[in-house]
């Protein structure tokens, strides 16, 4: 199990976001993301950064305007019916040249609350989007296309509190400053989807039939790997943005394993041959082979449809129109503990999403030695524990919507209040014994402390929305 941070992260990992909006519905991906934002492994990357200029009339337009009537398909969704907390935006389309579109969201982006953002969307009237009509700086957490991204905006200009008011001239551009940062998954089955890689392009017969033409301008350059003379692999040396091969998910660096085009007798390709273009992809309508990228696995899926009625693409287009798709799943390498079995009532591990082993439910008892009373230290359950816990998860939901609804009793409020910050009060503790004992790297232990600092401000989030519930509440 490692060292104690590490260890404990798989405590802290399983309490994210207590109650979720409710079964099935995308709330269950909101819990996830949290969990991802949260956990020590997580990197951000900067994907990109520009300068994006608004006219004062449009962005007061947009400000004005109610996210359900606005251009495009766009559908917010609340927790716990209409009257509930906003926390989901699906722009399912994204018209040109209107504000969505000019900071950068695509078709088919969601926005997400976390607890990151939640004053973002606390403060927002359900105009516009949140945070660009009355915030300096803030942050966005974007799902888009299988990743997920943090948006940072920050107006380039000082804010004026009158700017609505015509005092300046409704010509007058206002600059924003929009970084795009991607969140890269850490390597665990939990995330899966999340580092999972899925594009699909639309080429033309004439697009596709030159898709591995070796004298191709800005073509691809690859390089072979043999074993005892015989090619096993393909490595990319160089994937040109400009190829559709790049705009397909493949980067320089790549190794192609596995590929059926290798093992046919008389194939092209030739060891001494340093430029050859991939078979496989050329030749194949559908295929299944092994990328590594970086010294992990990825299982790729190549599919070609040339009828777009079986292809997925919604958009009216001609005949002929190839449908060209590349889906990269990882692959977890999960080397089976045979001397470390697993127990029946053993609780799920949410990293692997499979049950924790009994060496590390033994860790967990030293663990809970220490604490007592912290409630989110796994613990073995048995049937009728674990249905007396799903009955609370249920009846604690069904509280909340009361409250979004101001249909609670403040015997209610408090109950419900009561069962959030009791279990944001044992996730401080346990993170702030992971900084007590300082046995972790640098980077990790900063992690922590965000952490921290994160749930600190939702606690009093939760204080400050108790007392604001409190005074709608029914008297018994």
């Amino acid at each position: 199990p490692g060292s104690i941070p590490s260890f404990l992260f798989l405590v802290l990992a399983a309490c994210s976001n207590p109650i979720a909006a409710g079964p099935g519905e995308i709330s269950n991906r909101a819990t996830e993301i949290q969990a991802l934002i949260e956990h020590p492994e997580t990197k951000s990357l900067s994907r990109s950064m520009e300068h994006v200029s608004l006219s004062r009339s449009r962005l007061q337009e947009f400000c004005e305007t109610d996210v359900s009537v606005q251009k495009g398909r766009i559908f917010l969704r609340k927790r716990g019916g209409k009257e509930g907390e906003p926390f989901n935006l699906y722009y399912s389309e994204i018209e040109p040249k209107t504000v969505p579109d000019l900071i950068g969201l695509l078709p088919g982006s969601e926005l997400y609350r976390t607890e990151s953002t939640a004053r973002v969307w606390d403060e927002w009237d359900e105009k516009g989007m949140p945070g660009i009509c009355n915030e300096n700086r803030f942050s966005l957490i974007v799902y888009s296309d299988g990743e997920v991204l943090e948006l940072q905006i920050s107006r380039r200009l000082p804010m004026n509190l009158d700017w609505f008011e015509g005092k300046r001239s409704a010509s007058e551009d206002i600059q924003f400053l929009v970084h795009w940062r991607k969140l890269k998954p850490p390597w665990h089955k939990r995330f899966r989807k999340y580092a999972t890689i899925s594009k699909r392009l639309a080429l033309t017969p004439q697009q596709y039939g030159s898709l591995c033409r070796e004298n191709r301008p800005e073509s691809i350059e690859v390089g072979l790997i043999t074993e005892r003379e015989n090619v096993v692999g393909i490595r990319l040396k160089q994937v040109p943005q400009s190829t559709d091969f790049y705009g397909l998910g493949l980067r320089n660096g790549d190794i192609l394993r596995d590929l059926i085009s290798l093992e046919v007798k008389g194939s092209a390709l030739q060891p001494d041959t340093d430029s050859v273009p991939i078979p496989e992809l050329c030749t194949q309508k559908e295929s299944t082979f092994l990328v590594e990228r970086g010294g992990r696995l990825y299982r790729a899926t190549w599919k070609v449809v040339e009828n777009l009625a079986d292809s997925g693409f919604n958009e009216k287009q001609s005949d002929d129109v190839v449908s060209v798709r590349l889906l990269m799943k990882p692959l977890y390498e999960d080397v089976p503990e045979l001397l470390d079995p697993v127990s029946p009532g053993n609780p799920i591990n949410p990293q692997t999403e499979e049950p924790y082993t009994d060496h590390q439910m033994q860790r967990f008892e030293e663990l809970r030695e220490k604490f007592p009373d912290n409630s989110v230290i796994p613990a073995r359950q048995d049937s009728k524990t674990r249905a007396k816990r799903e009955e609370e998860r249920k009846r604690i939901y069904r509280i909340q919507t009361r409250i979004v609804k101001k249909e609670a009793t403040c015997k209610e409020v408090n109950e419900y209040y009561d069962y959030q910050s009791n279990s944001i009060r044992d996730r401080i503790e346990l993170i702030e014994y992971v900084l007590e004992k300082r046995e972790a790297e640098p980077e990790m232990l900063k992690k922590f402390q965000e952490v921290l600092e994160m749930n600190k401000r939702t606690l009093k989030s939760y204080e400050k929305a108790k007392a604001r519930a409190l005074k709608n509440c029914l008297s018994p």
